[in-house]
């Protein structure tokens, strides 16, 4: 498996951490390829001893290579998250060189598991390369409805990987609602809109209203520099993070700010999804025509949007609503249980 994403997203370095565990659990042994990715960012994995981990494309492939031609036949992983269909042609050979090392795996025995996916088709002429990816997998697994819509019925939808294990998280119930004192708000630094000043206004005075404080943050390093002048502008609180500040420190920051939060506004899925498993309220900061948030969301939860001072006002923001949001969690997690057997099923069959 791939661990290769974007630096400085706690939400790909949670749901990636998932399925490594996941296999595990299973009883395979990780090889994986890290490519550039910085030190602090492997580190977050949290890697077993004896476990392997590289940063060269050639050790990577002469490793599978090496497993194919064993009688231990590998299990290859395609990580979770979103993928870009046709966003160019590089991309598109990429994906078809891709499906020949997957076909090959499939054909001498091996297994091809696609799991936490969701399917953005930018131009449609690369899209029989991703079915083949599909048809090559034993096992292709979706967050959202809509990319089984592209892919087809044989595509399965279990909830985003963040909630894999969120009754492993004690501590989502360890503040109750009536104890919590913030509103957080971490939003995308390139979709900020002019009106976002006056719906966080009116958030701002909504909170005060009811007892709480807003804070921003960022759970993408590159979204730092937006939410700060935000929260400047706004004079509330900001909590950043530094460029030195390793990957799994502001993990453990994020969660612990939204342990002690009601609510937390973002347009970033897994800030919403963070704020689930600690025991908070989502609510999407909504963006027109954007439905990545809704798509991964909708079969879960009835997550409340704000688009204007008027949504503002009609946010629920209660213990029922937090109850709701945790009872929905529970059930994903039980979902995800069901998912490891069929895994489990799936990669013991001959």
């Amino acid at each position: 498996m791939s661990i290769s994403a974007a630096e400085g997203n706690l939400g790909d370095i949670a749901i990636r951490r998932e399925v490594i565990d996941q296999m595990r659990q299973i009883g395979l042994r990780p090889v994986i390829y890290s490519g550039s990715m910085g030190r602090d960012y492997v580190d977050a994995f949290d890697f077993l001893p004896g476990e392997i981990v590289t940063r060269s494309g050639p050790v990577f492939i002469r490793k599978l290579l090496t497993e194919i031609a064993s009688v231990r036949r590998p299990v290859v992983v395609m990580a979770p998250g979103p993928v870009q269909v046709g966003v160019s042609l590089q991309s598109a050979l990429k994906h078809m060189f891709l499906f020949v090392l997957l076909l090959l795996v499939r054909v001498m025995g091996g297994k091809v598991v696609i799991v936490g996916r969701s399917v953005d088709v930018k131009r449609s002429f690369a899209l029989p390369i991703e079915r083949l990816l599909a048809a090559a997998s034993n096992l292709y697994v979706a967050r959202d409805s809509r990319t089984r819509a592209i892919l087809g019925a044989r595509t399965l939808v279990f909830p985003d990987y963040a909630l894999r294990q969120y009754s492993r998280f004690p501590d989502s119930a360890a503040t109750s609602f009536g104890q919590r004192s913030l509103m957080v708000v971490s939003l995308r630094h390139d979709r900020i809109l002019d009106d976002d000043i006056s719906v966080l206004t009116a958030l701002k005075t909504r909170a005060a209203q009811c007892g709480y404080r807003i804070v921003f943050t960022a759970q993408v390093r590159e979204d730092s520099a937006a939410n700060r002048r935000l929260a400047k502008s706004l004079s509330v609180d900001f909590v950043d993070w530094p460029e030195r500040r390793p990957h799994s420190d502001q993990e453990a920051k994020v969660l612990e700010l939204y342990s002690e939060a009601t609510v937390v506004v973002s347009d970033r899925l897994h800030a919403l999804l963070f704020a689930v498993r600690a025991g908070a309220v989502p609510v999407i900061q909504y963006r027109p025509g954007f439905t990545k948030l809704s798509d991964a969301l909708a079969h879960l939860f009835d997550v409340q949007h704000i688009q204007t001072p008027e949504d503002v006002s009609k946010l629920r923001i209660d213990a029922t609503e937090s109850m709701h949001v945790a009872t929905r969690a529970t059930e994903a997690s039980r979902q995800h249980q069901l998912l490891d057997a069929l895994l489990r099923e799936t990669i013991g069959a001959s």
